[in-house]
């Protein structure tokens, strides 16, 4: 049974867009929110990180960043967004992403017998 826009069942309840934007609006803010939560946790491990060692190392911090910055991209997909701000913010993730890398790469806390300090 279709219901008009502005009309009532006969419980006097009204009619809603329908599952499908209500769906859409909710699997939105569940992807958001979760993306949230993977930031939170990352900002957490870092604070773990800095009161086990007495230190933050480069690779947590790089970690929380590409975490925020990847969520704030997921953002944009469900919101008019400009081109230029996404390849702005591709192109931010792609060189956190090398940084990441690199500090993984020449890390002081590898250890000798490692096979990625022999290439």
């Amino acid at each position: 049974m279709s219901l008009a826009a502005g009309r009532r069942d006969r419980d006097g309840i009204e009619p809603v867009d329908g599952i499908y934007g209500n769906c859409a609006t909710a699997a939105e803010h569940t992807i958001i929110n979760a993306l949230v939560l993977l930031a939170l946790l990352e900002v957490i491990r870092t604070l773990q990180a800095y009161l086990k060692l007495g230190r933050v190392r480069a690779t947590f911090i790089l970690d929380t960043a590409l975490v925020v910055l990847i969520g704030e991209l997921m953002g944009l997909w469900f919101r008019e967004y400009a081109p230029e701000k996404v390849l702005l913010g591709l192109g931010v993730i792609l060189a956190l992403v090398a940084l990441r890398i690199v500090t993984a790469r020449f890390s002081s806390e590898l250890h000798a017998t490692d096979p990625l300090r022999k290439l």
